[in-house]
């Protein structure tokens, strides 16, 4: 029998092959900054983001959210900041703006946490082969989605309250 199995095998798996992809890599890398500024109680912490996807996607979403925790005796101050970012294998840098949900962040240390997610949607053709009807190819929609986390990372607050 484990001699008739892969000659079975042959002939099942010539009935569905699909035609070569493009390359399929996705990547993302994340860095927070080790410095950031405060004005009016609103801190901008700098986050270094490098992603990209395959040649064949087009990034149709994306974005970059930062949360930042600052402890004080009278307690913590927490806020968040997002905003939109670029995937084309290019190394930026963005400044999010981080508002405090309660109190004002101040000069001093707190922690940050960042985390990028983006979407790309690709085309594609799916191929069949049939023994007896040959070739047959269907578009194939697909996405791919990156995400990539940095933190908690100690920040050094600057700047006015």
């Amino acid at each position: 029998m484990k001699r008739l199995l892969p000659a079975l095998l042959v002939p099942l798996g010539a009935l569905l092959t699909a035609a070569p992809a493009a390359a399929s890599t996705v990547d993302m890398a994340v860095a927070i900054e080790g410095q950031a500024a405060v004005r009016a109680g609103t801190a901008v912490v700098p986050v270094t983001l490098t992603c990209s996807f395959a040649s064949d996607t087009r990034q149709t979403s994306g974005t970059l959210t930062v949360t930042l925790v600052q402890s004080t005796r009278s307690g913590d101050t927490t806020g968040t900041g997002t905003v939109a970012i670029t995937c084309d294998g290019l190394a930026r840098t963005y400044p999010v703006s981080v508002a405090p949900t309660d109190g004002r962040f101040r000069p001093g240390v707190a922690t940050a946490h960042a985390h990028a997610e983006a979407r790309g949607d690709f085309e594609r053709q799916m191929c069949t082969t049939h023994p007896t009807e040959g070739e047959h190819c269907d578009p194939w929609n697909g996405y791919n989605i990156i995400i990539d986390t940095d933190g908690p990372e100690e920040v050094r607050l600057s700047g006015s309250w």
